[in-house]
């Protein structure tokens, strides 16, 4: 599992509204562990959401991609807000 927390104030800003997860072990190779499309962040009222992974594997690297934001600003399309990024899960000696 992991969290996104982002600013309650500005909802329409730059927050993540579609985005790809990936985990790797060496920071080369990477496997997709989670995807997101459409995430109505807006509509939630609340500022932690809690995103759940299926894979079972352990990875020491973790990359997020956002492929789309809730910007309405055309030169903000590649920007991104987060408050923090929280993941849960176990620690296991690769």
């Amino acid at each position: 599992k992991y969290t996104l927390s982002c600013p309650e104030d500005k909802p329409d800003r730059s927050q993540p509204k579609s985005w790809r997860l990936f985990g790797s072990n060496n920071g080369e190779d990477w496997k997709l562990i989670h995807e997101i499309k459409n995430c109505d962040r807006t509509n939630t009222h609340k500022p932690i959401i809690v995103f759940n992974c299926q894979s079972q594997e352990f990875f020491s690297y973790f990359k997020f991609v956002q492929l789309e934001n809730h910007s309405k600003r055309p030169e903000a399309k590649y920007e991104f807000t987060l408050n923090h990024v929280e993941f849960f899960g176990e620690v296991q000696k690769l």
